[in-house]
């Protein structure tokens, strides 16, 4: 039987030509369903390949965070998706409570009908089964010429052939599960509906031009969280100094997502418990290092705390909180007292006060320099403006200014190397006089 599938396949590509199937990047995210609910899809994250999704080595990724429903390991509190009620889980029956959902776009060389056809395997599988009934449903929409792929896992972790991490999923400890689908997604002209849970080789003729999946599913949480050390203070913007990322688990650079900032959230408080609707900023992950936090209001006090969230959307508990305010530009300059390298840095820094333990321990000390300290301060109000509005002008002051903080800081050290470069040279020197 499957030989004369086989025949007929070659045969009809032949004669009818091939179709090939493209992601339809629907704002680059697919979504996900929990439950028997069919309107509730919940955003996820969505990682597009490079090439398209045509190799298996280089599929789509998307991330599904999973409840695993027990008090202990609290999945839904450490989620910062706004409605973590309806995450998936292993609920009644060990069974997988998601669907998985996305666009696809058929391309049809010979303009014939096409049908969308879905296979699958598990990282521990060398080969693809096609869905039986049941697992996937397609639907072609007319209005919008696309066509939309459902599928089911509930069912396929309880169908006769199903993939080896439907098991190791039940069997993992709460809050260790963590298991990989591939998912093999194609279209074709033919009808291959007899050849439902056959295995197949998407390399064969009526198997080719589709699209890889890979489905991440896990709900191991993050333990450990940040330190906020201080805020530094900008024009509407406040610089948060965090530590203690790098010693997060279950963040690792593969699985890192972003970094949260909360607004009026306590320390030690859970994704939900904080409230996702206080974040005030998402942005790129820091582990360890500076946020700028932008886009507030000058003079007007923030409670902030900062948490990490993984690529699953699992989240750590939020930092301590620290208050701070931004300040306009010229209670800034005037509260940092050096104003043409605050304009360059715009924000306080460590070169600043570098600058200013010199002025008051040296230069404020001798009538000679204290002249040049009164004349700055009578010339630079003027300029200071100018340059914090300039990019290329703060990037100018922020250069020279790190080009002698570096000096001063370390010029005996330089002044002990170039003594001994000017040795060797005097040392090679004499050599040549003497030969």
């Amino acid at each position: 039987m499957r030989l004369i599938l086989l025949l007929f396949t070659l045969m009809t590509n032949v004669c009818y030509g091939t179709t090939t199937l493209a992601h339809l990047a629907e704002s680059d995210i697919n979504y996900f369903r929990a439950g028997d609910s069919t309107t509730k899809y919940l955003e996820m994250v969505f990682e597009a390949s490079s090439g398209g999704g045509t190799v298996e080595s280089s599929p789509h990724k998307v991330y599904v965070p999973l409840n695993d429903l027990t008090v202990t390991v609290d999945q839904a509190n450490n989620n910062i998706l706004s409605d973590s009620s309806a995450m998936p889980s292993l609920s009644t029956g060990d069974v997988l409570s998601t669907y998985l959902r996305t666009l696809v776009v058929a391309t049809n060389t010979a303009g014939e009908d096409e049908k969308v056809y879905v296979a699958f395997k598990g990282s521990s599988s060398s080969s693809f089964t096609q869905a039986v009934p049941g697992v996937t449903t397609t639907q072609y929409d007319t209005t919008n010429n696309y066509w939309e792929v459902v599928i089911n896992l509930e069912t396929l972790c309880t169908a006769t052939y199903k993939p080896q991490e439907c098991t190791d999923l039940k069997g993992s400890a709460d809050g260790s599960k963590a298991e990989t689908f591939t998912f093999y997604v194609w279209s074709t002209t033919l009808d291959l509906s007899a050849n439902d849970g056959a295995t197949i080789t998407v390399s064969d003729s009526g198997y080719t031009g589709g699209i890889f999946y890979q489905v991440n599913i896990s709900d191991a949480i993050p333990v450990g969280t940040q330190t906020l050390s201080s805020i530094e203070k900008g024009d509407t913007r406040l610089t948060l100094n965090v530590t203690g990322g790098n010693s997060v688990t279950n963040m690792t650079t593969s699985i890192a997502y972003r970094s949260v900032v909360f607004s009026g959230v306590a320390g030690g408080q859970s994704a939900q418990s904080a409230n996702v609707t206080n974040i005030i900023q998402n942005d790129t992950i820091v582990k360890e290092g500076k946020i700028d936090v932008k886009n507030l209001t000058n003079g007007t006090t923030y409670q902030l705390s900062t948490a990490l969230v993984n690529k699953y959307q699992f989240s750590t508990t939020t930092s301590n909180a620290l208050s701070e305010a931004p300040l306009e530009i010229e209670a800034l300059l005037k509260s940092q007292a050096c104003y043409l390298v605050t304009a360059g840095f715009q924000r306080k820094h460590y070169v600043l006060d570098y600058f200013r333990a010199i002025r008051d321990n040296y230069l404020l000390k001798f009538a000679p320099t204290k002249k040049l300290v009164d004349l700055y301060y009578a010339s630079a109000p003027k300029y200071a403006p100018v340059i914090y509005n300039s990019p290329k002008l703060s990037l100018v002051v922020r250069s020279m200014s790190y080009g002698v903080y570096f000096f001063l800081k370390f010029f005996w050290y330089i002044f002990g190397l170039g003594l001994i470069l000017l040795g060797f040279r005097f040392r090679n020197f004499r050599l040549n006089i003497a030969s």
